[in-house]
């Protein structure tokens, strides 16, 4: 009897595991939401669904509430639009970005075609806005080292793979301004005695090598 009672119940403590370890991995990436109220009823399900990790793909709005917004009026009505479809390209914790088109009314709306259409380029537009992040986030990267340079008491010269100076902090510029030990002669590094200049110079082509894997 208990072996029977036993066997009997592992089916539903298994289906209850199932059931706990799919609610632990759902999630609301690829919920499509749209939302259907008025005013703060509409606000309200918004941040709901932001709370949750995803944004509505769809706010349905009468004729009356959407010509009345203010949005409508200041945005779209001076310049003849009437009607807007849009996805959201890119979202983080603390930004937003959406990509809108707009046609004025008497063009009339778009057609589920367009919309398909739409969707078709949301990867790209998602692509593209990333790689402008990473640009930016590089860049940032960079400005913060320059700086960060600038502040040393000590010259520092970043050369390319062809010896060329490409920065110079402030230090090393007045180093250079004032000439007496090393400046530059041809937008190259050279100092007061050809000789040393031609050490300077394979000290650099070495690195240069060592830099681009085919030094010692």
């Amino acid at each position: 009897m208990r072996a029977n009672q036993m066997h009997n119940e592992s089916p539903g403590k298994d289906a209850d595991g199932a059931r706990r370890s799919w609610a632990d991995r759902f999630t609301f990436d690829r919920v499509k939401v749209l939302i259907v109220g008025r005013g703060p009823v509409r606000k309200e399900a918004i941040d709901i669904f932001a709370g949750l990790g995803t944004l509505p793909s769809g706010i349905l709005l009468s004729e009356k509430e959407w010509t009345g917004s203010e949005f409508f009026q200041r945005g779209l009505k001076p310049y003849d639009l009437h009607y807007m479809a849009g996805l959201v390209a890119f979202r983080d914790d603390a930004r937003i970005a959406q990509v809108e088109c707009l046609r004025p009314k008497g063009k009339g709306r778009f057609s589920s075609r367009d919309l398909d259409t739409l969707r078709k380029f949301e990867p790209h537009f998602r692509r593209a806005l990333q790689l402008n992040q990473k640009f930016w986030d590089t860049l940032s990267q960079h400005t913060a080292a320059i700086q960060i340079l600038d502040t040393l008491k000590l010259g520092v010269i970043l050369v390319d793979a062809t010896c060329l100076p490409v920065y110079l902090n402030h230090y090393a510029e007045e180093i250079l301004g004032e000439g007496t030990v090393i400046f530059l002669r041809e937008q190259r590094l050279a100092t007061t005695a050809d000789h040393e200049s031609q050490m300077l110079n394979d000290y650099l082509q070495g690195a240069a090598s060592t830099g681009n894997g085919t030094g010692m």
